[in-house]
C-alpha cells in the first residue's frame, strides 16, 4: 500500500491497528523456496530473534524491512525502507514473503471470508 493511501485511511479515521489480531511471523529461504511461519505472542526482539536464528544458517544474509526489532541480528542483515516507499535495493527485498502473505489471505478469504485467531 502506498504511503499516500495509508495517509488517506488514517485521515479518514479508518483503524488499521492490531487490536484483536494474531501476530504471525514468516521467513523465506530463497535458495530452496520454502517459507516457515509461526503464530507468536509478541513481535519483539525476545520473540522474533530466536525464530530467525532457528530458521537461518550462520552464513546467510537476512533481508527485512526497516523495523528496529530486527536490529542486532547475529547475521549479515540488509533491509529496505518501506517507510519511505523503498521496496527493492539490488537483491535486497521482502517480496517473496510478502507474496506469500498476499496469497494466504486471498486463498483464505475465498473460502472463509475472514482471517482471525479463531480461524
Amino acid at each position: 500500500m502506498s504511503n499516500a493511501r495509508r495517509k488517506e485511511l488514517r485521515e479518514a479515521g479508518i483503524d488499521r491497528g492490531t487490536v484483536g489480531k494474531a501476530a504471525v511471523v514468516g521467513i523465506k529461504d530463497r535458495d530452496i523456496n520454502e517459507i516457515r511461519v509461526e503464530v507468536v505472542q509478541a513481535v519483539d526482539r525476545k520473540t522474533l530473534h530466536p525464530f530467525i536464528r532457528e530458521h537461518t544458517e550462520e552464513d546467510a544474509t537476512v533481508c527485512t524491512d526497516d523495523v528496529t526489532v530486527y536490529d542486532s541480528l547475529p547475521f549479515r542483515h540488509e533491509y529496505v525502507k518501506h517507510s519511505v516507499s523503498g521496496h527493492v535495493r539490488d537483491m535486497v527485498h521482502t517480496n517473496g514473503v510478502e507474496s506469500f502473505w498476499s496469497m494466504l489471505r486471498r486463498t483464505h478469504k475465498g473460502t472463509f471470508h475472514k482471517l482471525s485467531p479463531a480461524s
